[in-house]
């Protein structure tokens, strides 16, 4: 029973993240019921199939939300669920374990090597990704037998990290139950010890510059908060290699995470046999070989993994490179093309359209905010004098003040000043009509 209940709370936890996801990414209200009813996964894949339009509020493409819905769906329900399998199989007294729990149990597990590996190669293959984005997906090789032994070596590579950051965790729960007989305050060493993680990886982000949604119009709080523990559960049980992309974690940071966590597993095994006492189940010589053996593979299998990627996308695996850096490096110097996904697609050409809108959808922390600001003065008189077929009152509304040219912010100064009075008096008259109905109301009920 407890452990249904368990599951229980984990579908539920994973079906409001779906939900949540939805709503703040602007698929309104029947996508977000449909999260909650756990119907979004089939959803996104036909809306993706049918090639349907985005919703009107909607600020990342169809097969962002998919893939977005897809790998929520497996760190927030297959990584816990296996975990909860792990505790189980632990706890029960060796001589009572069942063939039949092992098998569902590394089934569990290689099915989550099997979904990351297969999800991600999807994502990285799509061939306008490859094309629009060339620095950030290509890893997936073309020639067949490098392919074939990469996708092994990719899902041995998780599922080994994944089994080993199970047993870490599992000997952790397991021998704080054992410990305090099984009581609500045995949660603490395990809650802590990944709560501290989290922390640890949200002040690195913070410190790189990583923190912030690369998207202005969905950079805000709840869903930076969703993503960190998107990023953290993710990078813990199922590290799907877009994560090391500029636009989340990036390649350094995807690769630093990796190994602290390696290395954490080791210290919670520390901590569950020379703090806490241990696993009755599983002895410590068990474990530590265990958890080497699995760790050994894991790092053998991802060594293969990078050594059979294109040789101009290995360094996408560990080199230094944030959402800011990306913008500068690849917006701005080398994109010529961008797709604006919305209610309203354009398609815009040229390096001076694709430097102009760069405000319109980066986040405000990632924009080379000098560079634009001397684009514009140089640039939107030419613009006035010849406009090109982007340059519309829409555009012009959408610059913020601080990037505006002096004569364009000197105008808008000068129309709110205009405006001033005007909603002055308006405010005045809307005071004084409440005014005279408050005093006729007291009027009345003096009368009365």
């Amino acid at each position: 029973a407890t452990v249904a209940t368990v599951m229980l709370v984990v579908l539920a936890f994973s079906l409001v993240v779906q939900a949540l996801m939805g709503h703040v990414l602007g698929q309104g209200k029947a996508m977000t019921l449909a999260g909650l009813l756990g119907m979004k996964p089939a959803v996104e894949t036909v809306r993706d199939l049918l090639d349907a339009a985005p919703f009107a509020k909607q600020v990342v493409p169809n097969d962002a939300m998919l893939i977005g819905t897809r790998v929520v769906e497996l760190v927030f329900e297959s990584s816990p669920e296996t975990l909860v399998q792990t505790v189980a199989l632990l706890a029960t007294p060796a001589a009572e374990q069942s063939t039949l729990q092992y098998a569902s149990l590394l089934s569990s597990i290689a099915a989550i090597g099997a979904l990351t590996t297969l999800g991600d190669r999807e994502v990285d293959t799509i061939p306008s990704k490859r094309e629009g984005n060339p620095w950030l997906f290509g890893y997936v090789s073309r020639k067949p037998w490098k392919n074939m032994v990469q996708l092994a070596a990719s899902a041995v590579a998780i599922g080994c990290y994944t089994a080993a950051r199970m047993l870490a965790l599992g000997t952790l729960i397991v021998a704080a139950l054992e410990r305090w007989k099984w009581s609500v305050a045995a949660l603490a060493p395990p809650l802590g010890w990944v709560t501290a993680e989290c922390g640890l990886l949200a002040v690195a982000r913070v410190r790189d510059g990583s923190w912030h949604f690369y998207q202005r119009a969905a950079d805000i709080a709840a869903v930076r908060a969703v993503m960190q523990l998107v990023l953290y559960v993710g990078m813990s049980t199922a590290p799907f290699p877009m994560f090391r992309i500029a636009s989340l974690l990036g390649p350094h940071l995807y690769s630093r995470t990796l190994a602290c966590l390696s290395a954490s597993n080791f210290a919670l095994v520390a901590v569950a046999y020379g703090v806490l006492g241990g696993v009755d189940a599983l002895p410590a010589t068990y474990a530590w070989a265990a958890l080497g053996g699995l760790t050994l593979a894991a790092w053998v299998a991802a060594v293969v993994l990078v050594a059979c990627t294109p040789a101009k996308m290995r360094k996408s695996f560990y080199e230094e490179m944030n959402w800011k850096t990306y913008v500068r490096a690849w917006w701005w110097v080398r994109a010529t093309s961008v797709f604006t996904d919305g209610a309203e697609s354009v398609e815009l050409f040229g390096h001076e359209a694709v430097r102009a809108h760069l405000h319109q959808w980066v986040c405000r922390p990632a924009l080379p905010v000098a560079k634009i600001k001397e684009l514009f003065e140089e640039r939107w008189a030419a613009w006035e004098a010849e406009p090109p077929s982007w340059f519309k009152p829409a555009f012009d509304e959408s610059v913020y003040d601080e990037l505006a040219p002096p004569h364009v912010l000197a105008a808008r100064i000068e129309a709110r000043a205009a405006e001033a009075p005007e909603r002055s008096g308006m405010l005045s008259r809307a005071f004084n009509r409440g005014s005279n109905r408050s005093k006729t109301k007291r009027s009345n009920d003096s009368e009365a």
